[in-house]
């Protein structure tokens, strides 16, 4: 992801290789270069979401009203 100052982040080989350490995945050599442009991809959506202007908006733990139900106990 960009920082104010910073140049964009662009996933490589290398990137892809540590990645994958991460989550214990192999990425075949056919699929790694549409892996690297999903995953630009993604980072590229992730700086759109970065420059939404979020002030006075509450965080959220839940999209949706959680309630918390008390379960009856029948006996």
């Amino acid at each position: 992801l960009k920082r104010k100052g910073e140049e964009k982040m662009n996933i490589d080989d290398k990137m892809i290789d540590y990645i994958g350490e991460l989550a214990r995945l192999k990425v075949k050599d056919d699929e790694r270069e549409s892996t690297k442009n999903e995953m630009n991809k993604i980072i590229e959506y992730m700086d759109t979401l970065n420059q939404i202007d979020t002030t006075g908006i509450e965080a959220m733990s839940h999209a949706f009203p959680v309630k918390k139900r008390v379960q009856r106990r029948c006996c």
